[in-house]
C-alpha cells in the first residue's frame, strides 16, 4: 500500500531520523489544525503518526515501513508491505514462476514487465502470461498511465 503526500514534510524534517526512531518535530505547519483533529480523535498528537507506525508494524511482524522524500521536500511517501503471511499463494499445479512473479509484486510494488524480465530471467512473453493470470485471478492491478505505471496487489 502506498500513501503519497506531494505537500511534502516540512523543511526541518530528516528522513535519516525516521529510520533510526529519532524523529521529533518541533515546528507545525498548522497547529490549530492539528489541535482541532486532536480535539475529535482524529489524530494521536503532534509527531507521533511515524513512531506509532512502526511501532504498530513491529507487533505484527510486517515488514517495516519505507519513507521517501526528495531534497526540496516536494513530497512524502509511506510504503506498507504486505504481510507475508496475508499473501495466498496460487493453487498447486500453478506454475511457480506465478508464485515468484506474485511475491516481486509484493516486494516491489509498482514494479513494470521489464523489472520481472531482469530479476526473474524470463523472456517477457513468459511475464505478461503469468501477469494475465494474476490479473484473471483478481490478485493484481496495474495502476497508472502505461508508459509510467506499475502493478500493485489488489486490495
Amino acid at each position: 500500500m502506498v500513501f503519497l503526500n506531494y505537500g511534502g514534510p516540512s523543511l526541518n524534517f530528516d528522513p535519516n531520523k525516521v529510520q533510526t526512531g529519532t524523529l521529533f518535530s518541533r515546528r507545525y505547519r498548522n497547529r490549530r489544525l492539528g489541535d482541532f483533529l486532536k480535539e475529535l480523535d482524529l489524530t494521536e498528537g503532534k509527531a507521533t503518526g511515524i513512531p506509532i507506525i512502526k511501532r504498530a508494524l513491529a507487533n505484527n511482524g510486517s515488514p517495516e515501513a519505507q519513507f521517501e522524500t526528495d531534497e526540496d521536500r516536494s513530497y512524502f511517501q509511506v510504503i506498507l508491505k504486505m504481510h507475508s503471511e496475508f499473501v495466498t499463494k496460487m493453487p498447486d499445479g500453478v506454475s511457480g514462476g506465478v508464485n515468484e512473479l506474485l511475491q516481486l509484486i509484493i516486494d516491489y510494488p509498482g514494479s513494470r514487465v521489464p523489472f520481472f524480465v531482469e530479476t526473474m530471467d524470463v523472456p517477457g512473453r513468459t511475464v505478461e502470461r503469468f501477469l494475465k493470470t494474476l490479473r484473471d485471478e483478481g490478485t493484481i492491478e496495474f495502476r497508472g498511465a502505461p508508459k509510467t505505471g506499475g502493478y500493485y496487489i489488489v486490495g
